[in-house]
């Protein structure tokens, strides 16, 4: 494979890069929602018929609460807004409370509107970003709050031996019921970004994630509706909104992932450097399309798989020592991310290893490992290419795509840090940003020519070879759209906003 191979030409028609605002998209939303605070709480509060400016109520759909849990209603407003300001959220202590942040959540987190498109005739509440922020946070009371006031439930569902729906999904069996219940307690804190305790070994750790498995594609938001009509339950209700329901497959497809990663951790990593010509278990090697890794790198290929199932769990980050365990690593995550079979389909003959979310999540934390491990083992010569004053390649040759905008090579010492930073967040690390708005805005200028520049599909650029697999191409990407924030600019207003919610 060739080292950042846009490195040899080729024009591909970049794709605009945004950049993501996410920390001052947060902050406007908690101030958009304490300069509105009292009539939000109305709002969802309003039985109606009337608005509360008047006139009729609109998006009558949506259930509101009951008035008489107005001052529950107030403090999960006042917890979001924490939220958005990244401190801790107060919680409930009880389950009637739970039930009513989960009810306002919903309710709110549906009301919302960032676009015109979104409810014709009602102008928008806030930009999209600011809503994106907003209902992040409301989601995450909405799905946590709801897994709490239904426990019981939810575990009781899980563990039926006689269920009258969905019956083409695997239940847990109901000896298991102590164990799934306090996985579905660990799944809760999970939601709400704590994670408390690991999954058990053995046999329990197969039980968590079957129940995660089930409880994800058990999981019904509105837009199923017409599947569940299909199949005999049109009165069945959505159990929560779109954002909530993919929050916590999210984290249903990591616990599901990262379990079965741990359990098979010596087959995969067997599996990966096997020079065959016998699979493991005996007869034919199958997918031997797959290039798989040199058996000497073995200890290299433990440590990566080791790090995604960290990953997964969210216990820890790491990344290659060395240039060329890097490649290593990069070698291995494209394989394995190929390698993960989610249906029977796509390997006839052969079972799945994993539902179709956790295949997704461990995909995800693949592609990350995989850019950072590319841009690790070819930093150097990217720093040069993005600041190459021409008019040679950094490898001979005509300088090619001209039509992006290379950086000064004075600020050489400004991109060298980018990348540095890149390759930390891509390992799942935050280290630093920009000290300077000068040099937020060199950061911003080597992240539109390195988007440019990046190929992740041979057809991107007819003749020239794609640098790395397109899932990483967009990892990659996503990480480069948050180069430029200074979240260091944006603590003075959260600060005072933090002090004005204390004081509500």
């Amino acid at each position: 494979m060739q080292c950042l191979a846009f490195i040899c030409g080729g024009q591909p028609a970049p794709k605009p890069l945004v950049f993501a605002q996410e920390e001052q998209a947060a902050v406007d939303a908690a101030c958009k929602l304490m300069t509105n605070f009292e009539k939000v709480v109305q709002d969802i509060c309003n039985t109606g018929p009337l608005a509360l400016g008047g006139g009729q109520i609109t998006q009558d759909g949506l259930t509101r609460v009951d008035p008489k849990y107005i001052s529950h209603v107030r403090a999960m407003v006042k917890a979001t807004c924490c939220g958005l300001l990244g401190k801790e959220m107060p919680g409930v202590s009880t389950s009637e409370e739970a039930l009513v942040w989960n009810q306002a959540a919903r309710f709110l987190g549906l009301r919302i509107q960032g676009s015109a498109e979104e409810c014709p005739g009602r102008a928008p509440d806030m930009s999209p970003a600011v809503a994106a922020a907003m209902k992040k946070v409301l989601a995450k009371i909405e799905v946590g709050y709801k897994l709490m006031s239904n426990r019981e439930r939810i575990v009781n569902d899980i563990t039926n031996p006689a269920p009258k729906s969905q019956q083409e999904l695997k239940r847990v069996d109901s000896k298991h019921k102590q164990v799934v219940d306090a996985m579905v307690s660990e799944v809760t804190n999970r939601c709400f970004g704590k994670a408390t305790c690991e999954p058990p070994a053995g046999e329990q750790a197969m039980v968590w994630a079957a129940a995660a498995n089930f409880f994800a594609a058990r999981i019904q938001e509105p837009s199923d509706w017409k599947e569940c009509q299909s199949r005999g339950f049109p009165n069945r209700k959505s159990d929560m909104t779109p954002t909530a329901a993919a929050a916590l497959r999210t984290v249903l497809g990591q616990m599901e992932a990262s379990i079965l990663l741990k359990c098979n951790h010596e087959n995969v990593v067997q599996d990966i450097v096997n020079a065959g010509p016998q699979a493991l278990r005996g007869g034919q090697m199958t997918q031997l399309e797959l290039k798989r890794v040199d058996p000497k790198h073995k200890a290299s290929v433990d440590n990566m798989v080791k790090l995604v199932a960290a990953r997964l769990s969210g216990t820890a980050v790491s990344a290659p020592s060395t240039a060329e365990e890097a490649a290593v690593w990069m070698q291995a995550a494209q394989y394995l991310s190929k390698r993960i079979q989610s249906s029977p389909a796509e390997c006839e003959g052969r079972k799945a290893d994993m539902s179709p979310n956790a295949a997704k999540e461990m995909r995800s934390v693949l592609a990350q490992i995989e850019a950072g491990c590319k841009l690790t083992s070819n930093r150097e010569t990217v720093l040069k290419d993005i600041t190459n004053p021409g008019p040679l390649a950094v490898k001979g040759g005509q300088l090619t795509q001209l039509h992006l905008k290379r950086v000064d090579s004075k600020h050489q010492a400004a991109v060298d840090a980018m990348l540095c930073e890149m390759c930390s967040r891509l390992f799942g690390q935050k280290k630093s940003e920009p000290s300077t708005a000068a040099e937020a805005s060199v950061w911003a200028q080597a992240a539109v020519f390195l988007n440019g520049r990046i190929q992740g599909m041979a057809y991107e650029c007819p003749g020239r070879e794609a640098d790395m697999s397109a899932a990483a191409a967009q990892a990659m990407r996503v990480v480069m759209a948050q180069m430029p924030n200074q979240t260091k600019t944006i603590s003075a207003p959260a600060t005072a906003l933090c002090q004005a919610v204390g004081q509500i």
